[in-house]
């Protein structure tokens, strides 16, 4: 302490107490800023740097499941880092903070990108709040991935041009993963003996082709699968809102369904499977039911045999934006199987969306779109900048200010980094009596912002001259030559 000249026992005591404060401070925000906060939550809603919310008063009688547009650009998401390139770092509650099921499209389009909440319980004129999470951290990578899938209401419709690769014969495999909502959207006849027919996978007409697919008859949901008018079901035992896998196998003459990879049924054909010119159809008559991924098999005993996979990942629907709600769907095999889809969904419902608010210190939290350290490059010349280090506490709130004021970044971070300087150089000056200490202090918290590229070499050493020169010109009128 003596070789450094400090004088604590010198300062006095009100100074010393606020400055052992203020460390102590900084070390507990270093210490807790990216931590869990939303304690309580049925949703992990942890990490997440803002969320708005979202108020929906619906003026209609459908109340369950029914999908309600909320206009958002994906593209603008992504850009402000609430949202990674797979769609994900976004997740909906209610205001209890209970998960909430969405689906969304057009990832890079300029257009409100329809994302479609689909609340379970929707009620009729009266204020239902939803919350949005935005731009989740999860220790600085952003790649988390959301299954997106595709929800079908009533009548939602994806729609497969005819294609030569889709007349198979004797062997193929239709698989998919699928999770229904509700019972009460399916018209279930009882009495009579009658079928709620819909597809998840449709290539069929009248006895020829194949279909996989889940009715409802009696009150009783069936899984079943139709080959050359020979069908196959078993009842639905996954319960609603609960994912499962359903798998279709025929090897002449062998029909097998499968439910999460068990046999649940078998059957055989009656004769070989004839071929059509028709479309394929994906979700016809579907009823408040995802479906988050399907393809079609052709040789199942081979490798390479996908004719066609879709899995309704974000980046794979763009939406042509209109009242008619349709758009494109890519087949990711690689075949160029794309289709349409189509969705009938009146919104008669009063939509209010809120600003984004702070979640606790993660409004201080950016997610960087690639993990890098953003260091300055020791000999660059003195008026180049680098990409600013967004891991720097507070950088949002700060960087906003620089862009909503008309600023440059460079004059508001240099400001405040001037202004950190003098409280530190006034700090040493005061601990040691020596001017020296506090040039060194003051010119050290000036670099450490240049480092971190927030503004350029020039600007800490143009300060400092001026600082040494003021302090040299001000020696030498008092103290001469």
């Amino acid at each position: 302490m003596k070789l450094l000249n400090l004088q604590l026992k010198k300062t006095n005591t009100y100074l010393r107490l606020f400055v052992l404060g203020l460390l102590g401070a900084f070390s507990l925000f270093l210490a807790f800023y990216n931590q869990t906060n939303c304690i309580g939550a049925s949703a992990d809603t942890s990490n997440y740097c803002a969320n708005l919310n979202i108020t929906v008063t619906n003026t209609s009688s459908n109340q369950v499941d029914a999908p309600v547009r909320v206009p958002f650009v994906s593209s603008a998401l992504v850009n402000q880092n609430y949202m990674d390139s797979f769609g994900s770092q976004i997740i909906l509650t209610d205001s209890n903070l209970n998960d909430i099921n969405f689906m969304n499209q057009n990832l890079t389009g300029t257009e409100a990108a329809g994302y479609w909440l689909v609340a379970p319980d929707l009620d009729t004129n009266v204020a239902n709040v939803f919350k949005l999470f935005l731009g989740k951290n999860d220790n600085g990578n952003a790649t988390q991935w959301r299954d997106n899938g595709f929800y079908f209401y009533t009548n939602d419709l994806v729609t497969i041009p005819y294609h030569v690769d889709f007349n198979l014969t004797d062997n193929i495999k239709i698989n998919s993963d699928v999770y229904l909502s509700n019972l009460s959207s399916w018209n279930c006849p009882s009495g009579v003996p009658s079928t709620d027919t819909a597809y998840v996978f449709d290539r069929h007409e009248n006895n020829t082709g194949y279909a996989l697919g889940i009715e409802c008859e009696q009150q009783t949901l069936y899984n079943f699968v139709e080959i050359q008018g020979a069908k196959l079901r078993t009842p639905v035992t996954s319960g609603f809102d609960t994912r499962y896998n359903l798998k279709a196998v025929y090897e002449y003459p062998n029909i097998n369904l499968y439910v999460d990879n068990v046999l649940a049924a078998s059957t055989t054909a009656t004769s070989t499977m004839t071929t059509i010119s028709d479309n394929v159809k994906i979700g016809s008559n579907l009823n408040s039911t995802w479906i988050l991924n399907t393809e079609l098999i052709k040789n199942t005993t081979s490798t390479n045999n996908v004719v066609a996979r879709y899995n309704f990942d974000i980046s794979d629907l763009e939406e042509t934006y209109g009242s008619s709600y349709a758009g494109t769907v890519a087949d990711v095999s690689g075949n160029n199987h794309n289709g349409t889809y189509t969705m009938d969904r009146p919104q008669t419902y009063i939509l209010n969306v809120g600003l984004p608010t702070s979640t606790g210190f993660q409004n201080f939290v950016i997610n960087p779109e690639s993990d890098n350290q953003n260091q300055a490059v020791l000999n660059a010349d003195l008026l180049t900048q680098g990409t600013a280090n967004q891991y720097f506490p507070f950088f949002p709130f700060i960087n906003t200010i620089a862009n909503t004021s008309g600023l440059p970044s460079q004059f508001v971070f240099g400001g405040l980094f001037t202004f950190i300087a003098m409280l530190v150089g006034s700090i040493m000056i005061a601990a040691t009596r020596q001017v020296t200490f506090g040039i060194v202090g003051f010119g050290s918290i000036l670099y450490l912002g240049q480092i971190m590229n927030f503004y350029s070499l020039w600007f800490p050493l143009a300060t400092l001259f001026i600082i040494i020169v003021l302090y040299g010109s001000s020696k030498l009128l008092s103290e001469g030559f």
